[in-house]
């Protein structure tokens, strides 16, 4: 077996709350092939983002911690870098498309000046080579009218086209790996499609490996290859994107693809699980979905399933695999 171009082990991430420690993250193993998609999938708190900026070694501590963990990049622990070495790695080796694009642009520079200091900083060449560098970038996520944009600083540009200059920028100086934080997030229908097919253009082009991160299934169905689906910090399924959303055994993930629109259940109601992700600062003792699982025994409550391999490539955490209502 290759080793896998990042893998993360046993990281905890905790915040300190004015009400006491919250686990935000408690992550057993992740893996993601070189030249793969892999996307991670949950509901808003879950712990999506918080995984991100742990790779990137930017989680404001405090009030975050990493309580232990290893995030490997090749084999070397990002966790152990020296602020000073991740800057170089980030935007070099490692680098992000964050939800929002505005926040990630400068709004007084204009964007063309933007993406040229990150190519001199990181490839230490002259403005004019980095202009030409940008032009390039902005050719390659289909900007119109390359040239003029350079001028455009972020409110003179729509939506759509400050994600595609957040995009190149994110690829400006030749990083193999991506992080996709919901991307299409601030962006309507018609604008997300466009983004995500640029995305995939450029993983042919280029065989970016990308962490794909989303609360909506149909995007991941769209975007990747393998799946894993996070609750209360914890992943729960995880495997080939076709096999768990056309065999999915955690309840979680069953509940998930059940309150996704259908045609077939046209004017029917969608299905709906009843109560709430728990308490970060009180996590439940066992499985953390149990409180609103159908399932949940007294095993449920008190010890925490470990994943178990149901098919080749497909991991299930739960003490009641395999069972049906």
């Amino acid at each position: 077996m290759t080793q896998p171009l990042l893998e993360i082990k046993s990281l905890k991430v905790n915040f300190n709350t004015y009400y006491g420690l919250a686990n935000v993250l408690d992550l057993e193993h992740i893996f993601i092939d070189k030249g793969e998609t892999f996307g991670l999938a949950g509901e808003s708190g879950s712990g999506k983002s918080i995984t991100a900026l742990s790779i990137f070694k930017l989680l404001p501590c405090p009030p975050g911690e990493i309580e232990s963990g290893e995030i490997l990049y090749y084999g070397e622990d990002l966790l152990k870098k020296s602020e000073k070495e991740m800057r170089q790695i980030r935007g070099k080796k490692l680098s992000m498309i964050f939800q929002d694009p505005m926040s990630s642009l400068n709004p007084v520079f204009t964007v063309g000046e933007q993406i040229k200091r990150v190519v001199m900083y990181h490839d230490k060449v002259t403005g004019k080579e980095a202009e030409i560098r940008a032009l390039e970038l902005f050719d390659m996520v289909k900007l119109p009218d390359p040239q003029n944009t350079m001028d455009k600083y972020p409110h003179e540009l729509s939506g759509g086209m400050r994600q595609r200059v957040v995009i190149a920028m994110a690829l400006s100086c030749g990083a193999e790996f991506l992080i996709a934080d919901e991307p299409t997030r601030a962006l309507d229908v018609t604008i997300q499609a466009g983004v995500l097919e640029l995305i995939k253009d450029i993983k042919k082009e280029t065989d970016l490996t990308i962490l794909f991160i989303a609360n909506s299934l149909g995007l991941i169905s769209q975007m990747c290859e393998r799946v894993g689906l996070l609750y209360a910090g914890q992943i729960v399924e995880t495997g080939r994107v076709g096999d768990v959303f056309r065999n999915p055994v955690h309840p979680y993930t069953i509940a998930l693809l059940e309150a996704v629109p259908k045609p077939s259940q046209k004017g029917k109601p969608l299905a709906v699980t009843g109560g709430f992700p728990p308490d970060p600062i009180n996590m439940p003792k066992g499985c953390r979905f149990n409180p609103r699982c159908s399932k949940a025994t007294e095993l449920c409550a008190n010890e925490r399933p470990e994943m178990k391999e149901i098919e080749e490539g497909h991991w299930v955490a739960c003490h009641h695999q395999g069972e049906r209502e």
